[in-house]
């Protein structure tokens, strides 16, 4: 599962830093699950987030964008993520950043394994 630090610099000498939890929205954006990959590379370009995901699971070889401005807060402390009874929460975590988007290729996910044509998304410059 994949987390992201946000570092508020505006004292240098007393810097500090929350975790934000990226999820992907489910059932027409009503609840949501947690990324379940790898986080490859990411490239932060004016209010969006992209970020490329690699591993062997349901989020394997696509590129999500997430919106800085879409940054949500927890309602609920526990180790579940998405909608729970009372609200919602993010496994321990005070902030979700939901994904608004995503890429993926045609022909299924690549593999390192074979040469088959398909890139994997493995980082972004």
């Amino acid at each position: 599962m994949g987390r992201i630090a946000f570092i508020d610099a505006n004292d240098p000498n007393n810097l500090k830093y929350r975790w934000v939890l990226p999820v992907i929205p489910l059932n027409g954006g009503t609840d949501y699950r947690a990324l379940k990959s790898h986080m490859g590379g990411m490239v932060w370009y004016q209010d969006k987030l992209i970020v490329t995901s690699w591993e062997k699971d349901s989020d394997n070889n696509v590129m999500y964008i997430f919106d800085m401005k879409r940054i949500l807060q927890a309602t609920v402390n526990s180790s579940a993520v998405g909608k729970v009874s009372g609200g919602w929460s993010a496994d321990g975590y005070q902030y979700v950043m939901p994904a608004i988007g995503s890429h993926s290729l045609a022909g299924g996910a690549c593999s390192s394994a074979n040469d088959d044509s398909r890139p994997c998304f493995g980082s972004i410059l």
